[in-house]
């Protein structure tokens, strides 16, 4: 037993019996206790805790007047944290089950022996103490749990990168300011929603695919994907998704998407950038090589497309009246052309290249000769 647990503490002792009160008080003080009291009514019992704040409250059950043991004793637990005894004469069911919404330390009938009050006293002190400790430890916990969930909000919210997590049923739990200008949505207008209440049909069937996916095989996943913003233009996401885990139990998924568009414009323009270069070179090469002029400008045209990053190329060279004749071409001939036109394209470049404007009265060209000479008609 710690014998150091008397030295200085305060008991409030409530009791109506004076014969009793006084030898517990007497009984207590050999013990090495300081007695606050000793009081013979509920009401007392409130005033002199308040007054003197006691380290432990040694409580008769049964008081006389309005206020009995139990309903003093609720008064003072609502105002100050501190161990309680009840000590009575009577056992009865009904008392204690009245006692025990109280959460007493313990509940001593009399008449007790000074062993057993002594063990009642410095258990209750204990585990008081103890329980302090808790408390200090827990709202310690708190406090930081609340620092880190508001060092954690201003990460999300100050990212521009969209940050999401959403249920294992798909309803968004959690998402920041970058999403909602993405969605073009308030917050109060995406959580608790699925995606296909904010996505196009096919793009949130192929989400919801890709989340229960994740879940099932509790993995991690990097990848690229396009999303159409609230502007009605598409956006390439460099998206880090995976499964949302609390305590070993996957509850839905997160993800953090960054907004490459930028990077994915500028690369094709560095690769197209990169081609044109390329495509210099090889032309250069062929030029060396080239049999005739007429091979050399269809190889010409197979190289661009080849390393410009372009579709088709074709070259017109001028005749003597200054028109356009498509005289080589690579790529176009397997182009589909708009529906309806009964052409392929590369008629339909040949035609654009080489269609003229009906003569003039003066010359070709609609406005005649002064188009070429620059002298009024």
């Amino acid at each position: 037993m710690n014998t150091s647990m008397p030295a200085g503490k305060r008991i409030l002792v409530v009791e109506d019996d004076p014969l009793v009160s006084r030898a517990l008080a007497l009984r207590l003080a050999a013990l090495g206790y300081v007695i606050a009291g000793p009081v013979a009514s509920g009401e007392e019992a409130v005033a002199v805790a308040a007054r003197e704040r006691p380290d432990l409250v040694l409580m008769d059950i049964v008081l006389p007047g309005g206020v009995d043991g139990i309903d003093a004793a609720r008064v003072i637990l609502d105002e100050q944290r501190v161990p309680l005894l009840y000590l009575t004469a009577y056992a009865d069911e009904e008392r204690f089950a009245r006692a025990r919404i109280t959460a007493p330390h313990a509940y001593l009938i009399k008449p007790c022996n000074d062993r057993e009050l002594q063990l009642a006293i410095e258990l209750a002190l204990q585990r008081h103490q103890h329980e302090a400790l808790l408390r200090v430890e827990a709202e310690r916990q708190e406090r930081r749990i609340d620092e880190l969930a508001a060092t954690l909000s201003a990460l999300v919210e100050g990212s521009t990168d969209c940050i999401f997590a959403k249920a294992a049923d798909g309803r968004y739990l959690l998402c920041n300011r970058a999403f909602e200008r993405l969605l073009g949505r308030q917050r109060k207008d995406i959580l608790g929603r699925g995606d296909a209440d904010l996505f196009p049909a096919e793009t949130a069937a192929r989400r919801r695919a890709d989340d229960q996916r994740l879940m099932s095989a509790a993995v991690t996943e990097t990848c690229e994907e396009i999303l159409r913003a609230a502007d009605g233009g598409e956006r390439t996401y460099l998206t880090t998704k995976g499964c949302l885990q609390l305590a070993d139990e996957t509850v839905g998924v997160f993800a953090i998407a960054r907004d490459i568009s930028e990077r994915k414009e500028a690369e094709r323009r560095l690769r197209r950038l990169s081609g044109f270069f390329n495509a210099v070179a090889q032309t250069n090469q062929a030029i060396m090589h080239a049999e005739s002029a007429g091979t050399l400008l269809v190889d010409a045209c197979r190289i661009v497309v080849r390393h410009g990053d372009v579709d088709g190329a074709w070259i017109g060279l001028l005749d003597a009246d200054g028109w356009i004749g498509v005289v080589a071409d690579s790529g176009i001939d397997a182009k589909v052309p708009p529906a309806g036109w009964n052409r392929t394209v590369r008629e339909l470049i040949h035609a654009a290249a080489s269609r003229r404007p009906p003569r003039g009265p003066r010359g070709r060209g609609r406005r005649g000769r002064s188009v070429r000479t620059g002298v009024s008609d």
